[in-house]
């Protein structure tokens, strides 16, 4: 049977060497960046504002707020996109498309060309709004968002 000792922020044998592979023991944070649950080293690192710890911290006990605002942009992203999307596929229903690639088919068709240039022209118009909308750092909400999508003429 072997005997370790905590020896300030290291696990140590008895004899005194380091103990490689156990800094989970002394570090309430994982490799990946989030917490040990009920590690008592929590106490200790940094909170945000409502005296709640970060999701994500840095090896150095620093929160990672990239890593957080990277997450929410993603999300974002998301979000919005399903909510253009709605909006795009109502409309290609109201048409009698099934798809964007339907529309695609039948541009440059003598009979229903005119009507699939404009359907793409509008779908190309509310990618490059919600871009604008992406860009201008400014969260949302979804009627917010929807009256801006929805205010690009078809």
């Amino acid at each position: 049977m072997k005997y370790y000792n905590v020896d300030g922020k290291a696990v140590v044998s008895m004899s005194g060497k380091p103990v490689e592979g156990c800094e989970e023991w002394t570090n309430p944070i994982k490799a990946d960046g989030t917490l040990l649950a009920q590690h008592e080293g929590i106490a200790l690192l940094p909170k945000d504002a409502d005296g709640n710890p970060y999701k994500y911290y840095n090896q150095d006990g620093t929160p990672d707020t990239a890593r957080v605002d990277s997450e929410a942009t993603t999300t974002m992203i998301a979000h919005y996109k399903s909510l253009y999307t709605g909006i795009v596929n109502a409309k290609l229903k109201e048409l009698d498309y099934d798809s964007l690639a339907t529309v695609k088919l039948w541009e440059g068709d003598a009979t229903f060309g005119v009507e699939a240039s404009r359907i793409l022209t509008w779908y190309k118009s509310i990618i490059s709004k919600n871009y604008e909308l992406l860009n201008a750092g400014v969260l949302l909400t979804d009627a917010e968002y929807l009256a801006e999508i929805n205010a690009v003429q078809f």
